[in-house]
């Protein structure tokens, strides 16, 4: 199976999450993907939007997926840690770099 997944941690770095917040080597990555995300959504804006929209969920089992915890991970000289954006339908897990087939490369269109 092939997915498209984004690196948070390279080689020899330490990575975990707590309460949500990605941290590599005990230092919070300060970014929107450093933190877990539901169809692009902080925890905030997730329960706003589906309060908004009157949409049905689960609270008590999202609330789970935004402070969830990873212990921490020492990452071998070949091993990697990725996650998919959407942390609810994605793995978190580290990877050997034999196992990174591409590069996916965003670009901001000029018009």
């Amino acid at each position: 199976e092939k997915v498209i997944t984004r690196i948070l941690g390279v080689p020899k770095e330490e990575i975990y999450v707590q309460d949500g917040q990605v941290y590599i080597n005990s230092k919070e990555l300060d970014t929107f993907y450093g933190k877990v995300h539901r169809l692009g959504y902080s925890q905030e804006e997730y329960f706003e939007s589906m309060d908004k929209n009157k949409i049905s969920y689960n609270k008590e089992e999202m609330e789970k997926l935004f402070k969830q915890n990873i212990k921490k991970i020492t990452l071998g000289k070949n091993e990697f840690f990725v996650s998919g954006d959407d942390w609810l339908r994605s793995d978190q897990m580290k990877i050997k770099t034999g196992d990174i087939i591409g590069i996916v490369i965003g670009y901001k269109n000029k018009n």
